[in-house]
């Protein structure tokens, strides 16, 4: 919480709350409680959706990319908007 409090003075922002991303090649561990209600949370959510797969435009857009990379490589950001 402070941490949050901070960076959000920093930053000037007071709406909403500070949001971490990892690198892709940073190792990540997560408390087994937090990964298993994650997952339960996954669960629910791929049981009650219209597409368990993603959406035509998210697999359209998936296999546009696997057409163009393929699976495993890192893209640069800059050429993902050309998929969209």
């Amino acid at each position: 919480m402070r941490a949050t409090t901070a960076m959000n003075q920093l930053t000037g922002v007071t709406e909403c709350n500070l949001a971490a991303h990892p690198r892709p090649d940073c190792k990540v561990v997560l408390p087994r409680h937090v990964a298993d209600e994650a997952s339960r949370a996954l669960d629910a959510t791929s049981r009650i959706t219209p597409y368990p797969n993603g959406s035509p435009a998210w697999r359209d857009c998936l296999t546009r990319f696997l057409e163009r990379y393929s699976m495993g490589t890192v893209a640069p950001v800059c050429e993902l908007g050309e998929l969209a």
